[in-house]
């Protein structure tokens, strides 16, 4: 997601910082002639949930953003495993309980055209990649 942010000039540090633990990438920054800085970002979606709290708790409620899809990357490994090692909590795992060319049935009335070879579908995975 890319990500404009404007708030006061004296804000800047701790929103970098915020993007930063976001695995946030910082394209540039620009301060402005009316004391306010605006920080434009490319941040994971997964790690934008919440973020509108957070800003106006870090600005004093005097930050604002606007974000829009930018683009598709490679989930990092790391949080790939994570993933892929354990549900979220509230899903249900399904069975693959017959197999066709073009797709499967699973427990559950779904249907997945994914290709799992030994290990159970959990509804996540059509989400995760």
């Amino acid at each position: 997601m890319r990500v404009e942010i404007e708030a006061p000039d004296n804000f800047q540090g701790p929103i970098v910082g915020d993007l930063t633990v976001r695995r946030g990438i910082i394209e540039h920054t620009e301060q402005r002639s009316d004391g306010t800085t605006m920080v434009v970002a490319e941040v994971p979606l997964a790690e934008t949930f919440g973020y509108a709290t957070d800003l106006r708790s870090m600005t004093q409620g005097q930050g604002t953003f606007t974000m829009e899809v930018k683009g598709y990357r490679r989930v990092p490994n790391n949080i790939q495993e994570e993933i892929v090692a354990e549900p979220p909590q509230g899903t249900r795992r399904f069975e693959v309980v017959e197999s066709s060319r073009r797709s499967r049935l699973c427990r559950g009335g779904r249907r997945s055209s994914m290709k799992r070879q030994g290990r159970p579908l959990i509804e996540s995975d059509a989400l995760a990649f």
